[in-house]
């Protein structure tokens, strides 16, 4: 449809920035302090079965999903700037709860959307 393209034009450029400051272990060390990598994890590549969502605030914000079948699990991390600040491990029998979590907060959003749309109408007409 034509707001996904929209949504895709907006968010791939972005998405192919931050992959291309990726700093991958391979490719040497970081610039950032010592002291603030303590307990961070250098980025990784995502998984197949992932997707990376950047966080509306920006400064190199993502939540990036990523499945790990093999381990039955899927893990949600938080990266800044290209390094991972906190990662959570979720067993892929929890996931549908989270999807109706995210399903219901979703509901509720667009019924209130609509009826404020609803009532500016009302007002309007």
């Amino acid at each position: 449809s034509t707001a996904n393209d929209s949504v895709l034009r907006r968010i791939v450029p972005r998405i192919v920035q931050l992959l291309k400051n990726v700093q991958f272990p391979n490719r040497g060390a970081t610039d950032r302090p010592r002291s603030m990598m303590e307990g961070m994890t250098a980025a990784r590549p995502l998984p197949q079965k992932g997707a990376i969502f950047l966080d509306s605030r920006g400064g190199d914000r993502a939540l990036r999903v990523s499945w790990h079948t093999e381990s039955g699990l899927v893990v949600l991390s938080l990266w800044r700037d290209n390094v991972c600040s906190g990662s959570f491990r979720l067993a892929v029998d929890e996931v549908p709860e989270l999807i109706a979590t995210l399903r219901a907060g979703l509901d509720q959003a667009y019924d209130v959307a609509l009826g404020q749309l609803r009532h500016s109408h009302a007002e309007a007409g």
